[in-house]
């Protein structure tokens, strides 16, 4: 949840006071207005999961971490109950409900799959927005560069992002050794997604070269 940035708001040192700030009471201080310490954990829909109270059930305590880092792990596990790559809640809040959304294709003629691996909602579902793709010169030759959206977390790591190269766009070759990965960079824009960049390892050839990903689930 934090890849990237501090949570200063749980840790108490010297630098962050956040029990001062938040006016809860330790055992250092008089109590205040506030009497508890709770975290409180949502599901993936953001609703009330679970709380446990850190004055009553210290993270001092080995089984009380144990504990804690149990609930939170349970509340991010991902239902996907058709097993089809795409999480239960995805599907109910874009498709109506669970139905195989890998197979389930879109007016775009792409499916909910890619749709949900890109982060893009089927209602306005855009192919252009998938991949980027352009040519970048260099010294040593003309290599063919993508640029795509990947899911972050355990979400993109259930799925697979296949980049794919073609000479006449009928045949695809998926070797792995092709393309190199030159950035992969998190916009911080709700999307749940970060912003991929790869690049051919061997410069392009004649004729030409075309470049897509190929979304897949591995269930």
């Amino acid at each position: 949840m934090y890849t990237g940035r501090k949570s200063s708001w749980l840790r108490e040192d010297e630098a962050n006071r956040p029990w001062q700030t938040w006016r809860v009471p330790v055992s250092s201080r008089p109590a205040q207005e506030v009497q508890w310490r709770d975290v409180v954990i949502l599901d993936e829909n953001n609703e009330f999961y679970a709380v446990q109270n850190l004055t009553e059930e210290t993270l001092s305590n080995g089984a009380n971490r144990d504990k804690l880092k149990s609930i939170l792990l349970a509340a991010a596990t991902i239902s996907d109950t058709d097993i089809d790559g795409i999480p239960d809640r995805w599907e109910f809040q874009h498709l109506g409900g669970i139905n195989n959304g890998a197979a389930t294709r879109l007016s775009t003629g792409q499916t909910a799959l890619v749709a949900y691996a890109t982060s893009q909602p089927p209602s306005d579902f855009r192919p252009e927005r998938n991949v980027l793709v352009s040519v970048v010169t260099q010294a040593d030759g003309r290599f063919l560069e993508m640029q795509f959206r990947r899911r972050l977390g355990g979400e993109g790591q259930r799925l697979i992002y296949q980049p794919q190269l073609s000479t006449d766009g009928e045949t695809w070759s998926s070797d792995p050794d092709n393309w190199s990965e030159i950035s992969a960079t998190n916009p911080w824009d709700g999307s749940g997604t970060e912003i991929v960049r790869i690049r051919t390892t061997a410069p392009e050839s004649t004729p030409l070269l075309l470049g897509r990903i190929k979304v897949e689930s591995p269930q």
